[in-house]
């Protein structure tokens, strides 16, 4: 019997969660409210909050470029900027704008949606300087770091399958006869 019912509950939970879905309390949507930001904030983000309100009037999202002169124009270095791309790799426009800019205490990070503003206090990337990760718009003239260079060989794992020794020895591992195939002689 409590098979029976264990078999039985599976789907009826299967249910329950995807009618979450088709009831709108599940998945994230554009009219969903902003996330809760901590009470306590430094007060570098109001100043930059300051800077981009202007920017939060109109329909839609401001654009990389828009931001970065706002930004400059408040007081901030070029290098101190980045902002997420303004299309998607497929020229599909994006829902929403996310931008940061690095201080000293680390990066204010921000995101316009809807005309809604939310900003947070985050910590930067030491080894590389940078708030964004991904296909991140700077201001002209501003480089992209590139990082800490690997040293003595250090790959990382890359370029190896699943299982297969990352060892730099040029003997094969006991067993495997380094062929590659799948199995059998």
């Amino acid at each position: 019997m409590r098979r029976l019912l264990t078999v039985a509950a599976i789907p009826l939970c299967a249910i329950a969660l995807s009618s979450c879905e088709l009831l709108g309390l599940g998945g994230a949507r554009d009219d969903m409210p902003a996330p809760a930001v901590p009470e306590e904030q430094p007060p570098e983000v109001e100043q930059v909050r300051e800077a981009v309100s202007s920017l939060l009037e109109g329909e839609s999202h401001p654009s990389s470029d828009e931001i970065f002169s706002t930004l400059e124009e408040a007081g901030y270095e070029p290098d101190q900027l980045e902002a997420t791309i303004d299309a998607s790799p497929l020229e599909n426009e994006v829902p929403s704008k996310v931008f940061a800019v690095r201080t000293d205490q680390g990066c204010i990070v921000g995101e316009i949606r809807a005309g809604d503003l939310t900003l947070l206090m985050q910590r930067s990337v030491e080894s590389v300087e940078v708030c964004l990760f991904g296909d991140v718009d700077r201001p002209e003239g501003v480089e992209a770091p590139e990082g800490d260079p690997r040293t003595d060989g250090e790959d990382g794992g890359a370029g190896h399958l699943p299982d297969e020794s990352i060892e730099t020895s040029e003997d094969p591992p006991p067993g495997e006869d380094g062929g590659g195939g799948l199995g059998g002689n």
